[in-house]
């Protein structure tokens, strides 16, 4: 019985402490935003948010990258914190599926756990990269057809600088 009890209040403890978990100002993630991804520059201003309710906070910051072809673009957003994307990279981390219209699998990219979704017909890719338990970098590709083109994407964003803003 006390081991079940010991076990019971360290759920609690750590539920506690990811509930109130501080998320990052978005603000200074700004700088650290690349000038261009895929040889796309940014398009217009990032635009943030710091987001509380209750004992959960999180931020975010988004930034879009647009190129000569009006048809070709990517989204750089970084979550912060207990968004609720977080909850879903942790249920979809070690998911492996692949159909005739879409991939979805757990890849690393440079050394960071993430997960890979192609959609085949709408060519268009997300890559989903964990930078610690309370930080995601979230790249969408459009169009984009190839698993690999998706992967060299995020291997040439700044994580470790991302990563570093979370700690």
């Amino acid at each position: 019985m006390k081991v079940k009890g010991l076990i019971a209040c360290i759920g609690v403890f750590l539920l506690i402490i990811s509930a109130t978990a501080i998320a990052a100002d978005y603000k200074n993630w700004i700088p650290l935003l690349p000038e261009t991804v895929g040889g796309m520059p940014q398009s217009g201003k990032p635009d943030g948010m710091n987001m509380e309710s209750g004992d959960v906070k999180w931020s975010s910051v988004h930034q879009r990258y647009e190129g000569d072809d009006p048809e070709r673009y990517a989204d750089l957003t970084l979550l912060g914190g207990n968004a609720p994307q977080m909850a879903g990279f942790q249920m979809m981390s070690n998911m492996k599926m692949e159909t005739d219209e879409q991939i979805v699998k757990t890849v690393q990219v440079k050394g960071y756990k993430a997960l890979l979704n192609l959609e085949k017909n709408e060519k268009r890719g997300t890559l989903m990269i964990s930078l610690g338990e309370e930080m995601l970098a979230v790249i969408e590709v459009s169009p984009i057809t190839k698993e690999a083109e998706m992967i060299t994407l995020g291997e040439k964003l700044p994580l470790a600088d991302f990563a570093a803003q979370a700690e």
